[in-house]
């Protein structure tokens, strides 16, 4: 049952980070045809630096253990 919810919260990860790229995507073509709003700008900015931490996070989690700090304690005698 965990593994399913755990599965389940990834497929809505990606369903968000997917839709929020195609949001992106939509902004970025409007704002290529006219000037945005203010509130379109905010959702733009927001949109971008949300997409790219993601990505981020998601591409350096594997690196986490590497990042990791030794215990120093185990090695005193």
């Amino acid at each position: 049952m965990i593994t399913f919810l755990e599965n389940l919260k990834a497929l809505t990860f990606l369903i968000i980070y997917f839709s929020s790229f195609l949001y992106y995507r939509k902004l970025k073509a409007t704002k290529r045809e006219r000037k945005l709003s203010k509130s379109e700008t905010t959702v733009y900015v927001s949109t971008s630096i949300a997409l790219f931490t993601f990505a981020f996070f998601i591409f350096a989690s594997p690196f986490k253990e590497l990042m990791r700090q030794p215990n120093y304690k185990t090695f005193v005698t």
